[in-house]
């Protein structure tokens, strides 16, 4: 083979191997273009969500007291969703109506009908577990009725729990289908303002009450009567440990708890859980109370790998067995 043959071969296989060279050096360039474009994009919207965040905060804390129109609007602010709506739960039977809402449409909230408290819908359930709930549209079995109202792909429901009993629930309603890691960060930017709210509230009224008071000084007594080594209460975290476990209780189910511990093995009567988490009032709510013992009972099943060592006398009240301990 002649070098003008040979030429005619070595040029077209050059060309084509400089020509996937720069396809190759173009095509990583573009590859590091869009990388950097998602993340400058990421942190386009990180920003754009702590704004709105900020902004709730600052919404908060232009009221004087806890003003659920004002936590409603703050929440759809920071979470972008389509509609917030705050459900009231009634301090007399339990259930739940629509009081206050936050969307971009007029919504007719008395034409929304209750929650019952026998009904097993998304603030009921809410209320019984004490923690936040992401659906979907499909979920529509624990969905009360009004909610063929609104339009939605995804729904959040968080509880709104005070100290010592059940206040309500905020439903977060979202147009857009969303996935799970962005609801659950939405849940949690919801919670928080939630959270918050409630401590701006609490900081600007009295710093604490005679009942709040007993129980922080009665706390290291109660301690010492207990004779039930396997269980204890941290005073300062209203923590509850079981052996080398531990779980966080509310306010009110810590009071329970407490009271409990105190009767080392002995019957606490509804009358006395009732007086423990309404002093001094007679606007009492037992199926708050219920929701609770509910919550308690679960958490110390947790930790104690179902021991279900708190146990009920029918119509009476509730004990520790202390045999199971």
């Amino acid at each position: 083979m002649n070098t003008q043959s040979l030429i005619i071969y070595i040029v077209p296989i050059a060309a084509i191997f400089l020509f996937l060279i720069l396809y190759l050096i173009e095509k990583n360039r573009n590859l590091s273009i869009v990388k950097e474009n998602k993340r400058i994009n990421k942190k386009i919207l990180l920003n754009l969500e702590n704004e709105r965040i900020i902004d709730s905060l600052n919404s908060i804390l232009e009221d004087d007291n806890l003003n659920y129109q004002n936590l409603c609007n703050s929440i759809r602010i920071s979470t972008n969703s389509s509609s917030v709506i705050f459900s009231e739960m009634n301090k007399h039977n339990g259930s739940f109506k629509a009081k206050f809402y936050s969307s971009s449409k007029s919504l007719d909230l008395d034409s929304y009908l209750s929650e019952a408290s026998d009904d097993k819908t998304l603030a009921i359930i809410t209320g019984i577990e004490g923690t936040g709930k992401i659906s979907s549209s499909s979920d529509k079995e624990i969905f009360p009725e009004w909610f063929d109202e609104i339009k939605f792909n995804n729904v959040i429901c968080l509880p709104i729990i005070k100290r010592i009993e059940t206040i309500g629930c905020i439903y977060l309603f979202f147009s857009k289908k969303e996935n799970e890691q962005t609801l659950e960060k939405k849940m949690q930017n919801a919670n928080l303002l939630i959270k918050f709210s409630q401590r701006v509230n609490s900081t600007q009224q009295s710093s604490g009450n005679i009942y709040e008071n007993q129980i922080t000084k009665n706390d290291e007594e109660i301690i010492e009567k207990n004779s039930l080594v396997t269980i204890n209460l941290n005073e300062n975290t209203e923590v509850l440990n079981y052996k080398n476990n531990q779980i966080s209780l509310s306010s009110s189910e810590y009071s329970i708890m407490k009271n409990l511990i105190n009767k080392n093995g002995k019957i606490l009567l509804y009358e006395e859980i009732l007086t423990i988490l309404w002093p001094n009032s007679e606007k009492v709510n037992k199926t708050a109370m219920r929701l609770h013992i509910h919550r308690l009972r679960e958490k110390t099943n947790n930790i104690s790998n179902n021991l279900n060592f708190i146990k009920t006398l029918r119509g009476k009240g509730i004990y520790i067995d202390t045999e199971l301990l």
